[in-house]
């Protein structure tokens, strides 16, 4: 705290003046203004944290038992995915035995420093090829690996993805983690989900199962309401801009402010911001999402 100069002497000595507000007062807003700063800067220092290379996963997943299998037939709108999968939490960072159900039909991991599979089947049992979308159902995790097996252990496809790396990094370019998969007739398809993150904190996945057309069709009603709320979000915090402007009242220009952090929080944590501002700069965007909460 900076020294009382000889002003401040005076106000003391004259508690009940006009002109002035009582040094204590000066203080307890200077500790408040020190406390929020410091948080600032611990939480901007955390969202910069480097992810280190065990964030990427390396090499494919150990070949093991068939993962239970979901039928698949091209008219899947939001299937649940958690309730036939299988979970596995891998402390040593290398595939193991000890596969078991997910409890609830969302995955949700505790606060760990360990990796964690899921792991399922689509299964093609009609003539046609199923397009499928499998849709992680959050913007906010930080690592997610995808392998595609054929049941004889084949490595299909392998992708590495995440919040924690660049926006191109998506097979689909899309505010949520996703994975496109088409099963061709008759076929099965395993998918191996590798989960991992740099500061133990892990999103809520729902985890569903869409055909294309439908999933592009719930995508698009989703975007149109989340765009009705930060447009109206924008209209208020400009109708109290240009309030603030006319009157000069301090309180205003706080709204205004709280609505416009609001306005990134909502924005940032729903991916568009790091879709469409800067997808090029995943450590800048998660220092945001967390500053603007």
């Amino acid at each position: 705290m900076p020294p009382t100069g000889s002003a401040d002497r005076v106000v003391s000595a004259h508690p009940i003046s006009q002109h002035s507000n009582p040094p204590s007062r000066h203080r307890g807003a200077r500790r408040i203004l020190t406390i929020v700063v410091v948080i600032g800067l611990w939480l901007m220092g955390l969202a910069l944290a480097g992810p280190g290379l065990a964030g990427v996963a390396s090499g494919t997943p150990a070949y093991a038992a068939p993962p239970p299998g979901l039928a698949v037939t091209g008219h899947e709108s939001g299937v649940r995915i958690a309730p036939v999968a299988q979970i596995l939490e891998d402390p040593q960072r290398r595939m193991t035995n000890g596969w078991r159900a997910i409890d609830g039909d969302t995955v949700t991991l505790p606060i760990s420093g360990t990796v964690w599979w899921v792991r399922f089947s689509l299964v093609n049992t009609t003539s046609a090829t199923v397009r499928s979308i499998i849709d992680l159902g959050t913007a906010q995790q930080d690592y997610a690996s995808w392998y595609v097996l054929e049941p004889d252990g084949r490595l299909l496809l392998e992708n590495h993805t995440g919040d924690r790396l660049a926006f191109d990094s998506r097979l689909l370019a899309h505010r949520d983690l996703t994975l496109p998969l088409w099963v061709p007739a008759n076929e099965t398809r395993e998918i191996y989900l590798r989960l991992d993150s740099h500061d133990g904190l892990f999103a809520m996945m729902p985890l569903r199962l869409y055909d294309l057309s439908s999933f592009f069709a719930a995508s698009t009603r989703e975007g149109l309401l989340l765009s009705l709320f930060h447009g109206g979000l924008v209209s208020l915090a400009v109708f109290n801009l240009l309030l603030f402007i006319s009157t000069r009242q301090t309180q205003i220009g706080l709204y205004v402010l709280h609505l416009l952090a609001f306005l990134l929080a909502g924005a940032s944590f729903r991916g568009f911001t790091f879709q469409y501002l800067w997808p090029g700069s995943p450590a800048f965007h998660n220092m945001v999402t967390v500053s603007s909460v």
